[in-house]
């Protein structure tokens, strides 16, 4: 599997390669080490990490709806743009 992937693509891979090997699902739940060492994530890799797992879970594509996501959030900076300046477009 190549790591060079975007991460969240990764991620989901990963965790879809474990389920069909049979992995539990509870191997998703990281442990989180402050310093991010060799034995954990920081508490935000594995929050990032577990919301993956919970897209999943949900049936839905964590790639896609971050990316909608994201749309959602530039188009809501336009707005907010076009009103600073005084643009009624």
């Amino acid at each position: 599997m190549p790591f060079g992937q975007p991460a969240l693509s990764l991620a989901a891979q990963l965790q879809r390669r474990a389920e069909r090997s049979g992995a539990p699902a509870e191997l998703a739940d990281l442990p989180v080490c402050d310093g991010g060492g060799p034995e954990g994530v920081s508490e935000i890799g594995a929050a990032l990490f577990s919301l993956v797992a919970r897209a999943r879970a949900a049936g839905l594509d964590p790639e896609m709806e971050l990316r909608a996501a994201a749309r959602s959030y530039r188009d809501q900076v336009q707005r907010w743009a076009e009103k600073q300046s005084g643009d009624p477009a």
